[in-house]
């Protein structure tokens, strides 16, 4: 097909412009995104690691060093719900 008209032809080459202009978009788009959930979850695993370290640290520190099956669920549990002010372990029902 030959574009024989200016119009045609001006035609065309908005329509490239336009086309190129979106998928850079786009991509710039998605790279930011992307580089921005990857921060955000590997922040919330080295905060999830260290509350478990934290935790399997007490739990060690209060059976003298031997930790239980049963101190681990229940550490585990706990980390699930949260602990409200008393310690204990609290869930949405609770309330």
């Amino acid at each position: 097909m030959i574009l024989h008209s200016i119009r045609a032809r001006i035609t065309a080459w908005y329509a490239t412009v336009l086309t190129l202009a979106l998928v850079a978009a786009g991509t710039i788009t998605y790279a930011v995104a992307r580089q921005q959930i990857q921060r955000s979850t590997d922040a919330s695993l080295a905060s999830t690691v260290r509350n478990l370290t934290a935790g399997l640290v007490d739990e060690a520190g209060e059976s003298q060093g031997a930790l239980k099956v049963r101190s681990m669920n229940e550490m585990l549990t706990n980390g699930r719900r949260g602990r409200g002010e008393s310690g204990r372990a609290e869930s949405a029902l609770d309330e």
